[in-house]
């Protein structure tokens, strides 16, 4: 219950904020350009997004390793997040550095991803953040080695995934990572 009850909570906190910051920074005449030039050259690869999209599944995780006490933490962890990233991407909207196709090819999944997702919403990543977050809660929570080893690697794979679809740049990166950093901090000060 405490699950279902977070998952309701934070779907809502998630599109509030994410869409309504998006559609904010998409009425600003100045977007900020965060990104390197070679990063540009990074390549397009198209089935990453099934690996991006699997963000969904992997935040199951914590649920095998968590008691309630734990998960409510956790939707605290990920709810303050999303907060902290609201309030960034409002100060630093950012235009994406790379031009979205029209359509691609046998993945008819990013013209409806592209319909909806405006990318503005990029420094820091909250695709990256979610991703780190999730995988150090399940690390300090589980000594079983399968586990950490799946989410760590998961991790890494979302990670990568994230520049492989052209969704994120190497700051929204590193910031995504801080910004985990920081949470899963004040998420370990909460647990007996």
């Amino acid at each position: 219950m405490v699950y279902l009850r977070w998952s309701a909570i934070l779907t809502v906190l998630f599109l509030v904020t994410y869409g309504g910051t998006n559609w904010l920074a998409s009425l600003r005449q100045t977007r900020f350009h965060i990104y390197f030039g070679q990063e540009l050259a990074i390549p397009f690869v198209p089935w990453m997004i099934w690996v991006y999209l699997s963000l969904q599944v992997f935040f199951v995780l914590p649920l095998l390793v968590l008691n309630s006490t734990g998960l409510s933490r956790f939707g605290e962890a990920i709810a303050l997040a999303t907060l902290i990233a609201a309030a960034v991407h409002l100060l630093l909207p950012a235009e994406l550095g790379w031009a979205r196709p029209a359509s691609v090819p046998g993945y008819s999944i990013f013209s409806r991803f592209f319909s909806f997702d405006r990318p503005h919403n990029l420094v820091p990543s909250l695709h990256v953040a979610f991703s780190a977050l999730t995988c150090l809660v399940v690390w300090s929570a589980t000594r079983n080695q399968w586990i950490r080893c799946i989410a760590s690697l998961w991790t890494v794979t979302l990670i990568c995934s994230v520049a492989l679809v052209h969704q994120h740049h190497m700051a929204d990166v590193a910031s995504g990572l801080l910004l985990a950093a920081i949470c899963f901090r004040w998420y370990g000060r909460g647990l007996p």
